[in-house]
């Protein structure tokens, strides 16, 4: 089905827009905040900016929604070396944000736009996973387990391995990924058990060794993990858990109907709450009601990007819909349940609502790819119960 010239699932691009619709209010009421935190500029530059990282992001939705999934797939191996390139690039950077390590960001040279390596990362290993998965497929069995050492652990590994040092969320949810699309395609459970529990062991061990030798080195990125376990252990405690507490409060705040729109107090003495915390900006704002109404949007753009896949009947494209589909929303999850202290704070921003242009763009992508997998869906029923044996 076309729609005005938009091709593909028309539910999913009404739910894309409507999360674009809401963040540009949500980012009108936080801009303020984030022009008294960075000091410059001011409350409509950051708007207008917002604005433009979100044309800008339709317009590589659009783009990507019309490029044939083998274009993707004979490109599979380049951008997989261009992540791990840019990744190697940000990590010799050594930048201490705040006495912290933070070696996320690349800035362009001379153009002086910044972005995070490691989410674009996210979305290339993907694309190499399910092209070696689809490859290496035969007769229903699949890849083998040696041959997907190297064809296959070692880059994903390879990928967690740069981000994990200055970003645990984000190499945590490159792995989940892979276990995902993984698990999706066949691959034998013993398997990943058998990977996960080496992975465990060098983990708990380089854990060990940093717990005992970087007390003098307080820029090290274990303090961080080690501050956020506390503070989420620490459920009301103002002083270590400064972050979460007017989290609670905000949302307490918004009640049913909640504060009105811009109208938030919290905005002013919540950090981070143009992106990690936003999620209670809203609440506060736009009270239970605007709360649920989110959930629901990500809820229904996670049923979409089940029925996409299920009725695809290549597995290149099948794969590759669950593998950069679902994790946006288990991010999203996540990031909400950050705001309710249900886990310790992890540093992921709210898919498609959090200020900031890489994220945004990144995401934008990935559903401008889903899109264009779902064009083969059009002509189908929508969706049939049995088909799930398929997979």
């Amino acid at each position: 089905m076309i729609v005005g010239g938009f091709k593909g699932d028309k539910a999913l691009w009404v739910f894309v827009f409507l999360l674009g619709l809401f963040s540009l209010l949500t980012a009108f009421s936080a801009s303020s905040n984030l022009a008294y935190t960075l000091g410059n500029g001011t409350p409509y530059s950051h708007f207008v900016k917002h604005i433009f990282i979100w044309v800008l992001g339709f317009g590589l939705m659009f783009v990507f929604h019309n490029i044939p999934s083998d274009i993707l797939r004979k490109s599979a191996w380049g951008i997989l070396i261009l992540s791990l390139f840019l990744l190697n690039i940000a990590a010799v950077q050594n930048t201490i944000i705040g006495g912290v390590i933070a070696s996320r960001w690349i800035t362009i040279p001379y153009i002086g736009i910044s972005f995070q390596p490691s989410t674009l990362a996210l979305l290339a290993l993907m694309i190499f996973c399910a092209h070696i998965l689809t490859l290496h497929h035969n007769e229903g069995k699949s890849i083998p387990w040696l041959k997907s050492i190297y064809l296959l652990w070692i880059p994903i590994l390879l990928v967690v391995g740069l981000i994990f040092p200055f970003d645990l969320s984000t190499a945590a949810l490159v792995l989940l990924s892979s276990v995902l699309i993984l698990f999706v395609s066949g691959y034998k459970i013993k398997y990943i058990i058998y990977v996960f529990s080496s992975a465990i062991v060098v983990l708990a061990l380089v854990i060990y060794l940093i717990q005992f030798t970087s007390d003098s080195n307080q820029s090290n990125r274990y303090h961080t993990w080690k501050s956020r376990v506390e503070g989420f252990l620490a459920a009301d405690n103002d002083q270590i858990n400064y972050q979460i507490v007017r989290a609670k409060a905000a949302i307490a705040s918004g009640k049913f109907i909640g504060v009105g729109p811009g109208k938030s107090r919290f905005k002013n003495i919540l950090p981070q709450s143009t992106s990690d915390f936003i999620y209670a900006i809203i609440v506060e704002e736009y009270g239970f009601v605007g709360g649920v109404f989110l959930l629901l949007v990500y809820s229904l753009i996670l049923c979409r990007i089940v029925i996409i896949a299920y009725n695809l009947n290549d597995l290149f494209k099948k794969l590759l819909v669950i593998g950069i589909g679902i994790p946006i929303i288990i991010q999203a999850f996540l990031n909400i349940a950050v705001s309710l202290q249900l886990i310790p704070v992890t540093g992921l921003p709210l898919p498609l609502i959090s200020m900031g242009g890489t994220s945004i763009w990144v995401k934008c992508i990935a559903f401008g790819i889903i899109l264009g997998m779902s064009q083969d869906t059009q002509n189908k029923n929508i969706f049939n119960v049995s088909q799930l044996k398929r997979i």
